[in-house]
């Protein structure tokens, strides 16, 4: 879990998650700079809590349909390495994580 005084700070939680979106959304359209952006936020949504993380999803799927091509892409590309990681999935009850993408 992410350290105390960013976990109990809403302020500290809210700039982690601007952080993470601009990542995100400021990735430069070649693979390995998306592959490597990837999997530094699977690393870091690795250490957030949960409602967190709920927030971030919310936040893929309307990246998911971005006008932008590019953004489009590393939004799925994100979710595949974020479904590949079974600690990150089974935080949410089995059976709703499918339904939670698609809300």
């Amino acid at each position: 879990m992410l350290s105390s005084p960013l976990a109990s700070s809403p302020r500290g939680v809210d700039s982690f998650l601007a952080f993470a979106q601009h990542m995100c959304v400021r990735v430069q359209d070649r693979a390995e700079y998306r592959q490597k952006t990837a999997d530094a936020l699977v690393d870091l949504m690795s250490a957030v809590p949960h409602g967190l993380l709920a927030r971030f999803v919310k936040f893929l799927v309307t990246l998911s349909r971005s006008v932008k091509a590019h953004h489009r892409q590393f939004a799925v590309e994100l979710t595949t390495a974020l479904l590949q990681h079974p600690e990150l999935a089974m935080r949410f009850a089995p059976g709703k994580w499918l339904l939670f993408w698609f809300c």
